[in-house]
């Protein structure tokens, strides 16, 4: 008889130790939603930094679309006067893309034009008269030919 109680007091205790035991396994520890919450902050923080990249090289598109789009105003501009002379600081369409006194030089037969780029301040796109297009060193409008690309 006392072999009986004894072995249902274990067999309680077994009962009891394996309901908890079950009841705890139903959800996830703290330690383990923390762990997920860090590696998906990890996950975010790679993503955002690669999209700040991919929105600089995007504007640097933007820029490089615009400036090969001077050239087919430059011609427009040309066509209805003959001359390139007052493109950089007449022509709206020039100036709303930026063809400003700073980074414009028109003379009678020729121009060039740049704009400064995103992703690299100290450099620039320069598309000019002669067809050229290219990413070159932020030059000083001197003259009407974009310099050696960098």
């Amino acid at each position: 008889m006392v072999y009986c109680i004894q072995l249902q007091k274990v067999a309680n205790k077994f009962n009891f130790f394996m309901s908890t035991f079950k009841r705890v396994q139903k959800g996830f520890t703290l330690i383990e939603l923390l762990v997920v919450i860090a590696i998906i902050g990890i996950l975010s923080a790679v993503v955002l930094t690669s999209l700040g990249t991919a929105r600089q090289r995007a504007n640097d598109a933007k820029i490089q679309v615009e400036v090969a789009g001077s050239r087919a105003q430059a011609e427009i501009f040309f066509g209805t006067g003959q001359t390139y002379v007052a493109l950089c600081t007449t022509d709206a369409t020039m100036i709303a893309l930026g063809a400003l006194p700073a980074n414009c030089s028109s003379v009678a037969g020729a121009w060039a034009f740049f704009r400064p780029l995103a992703s690299a301040p100290t450099n620039a796109w320069c598309a000019d008269s002669t067809g050229a297009s290219r990413r070159v060193a932020t030059p000083t409008v001197a003259g009407t030919v974009c310099p050696p690309a960098i």
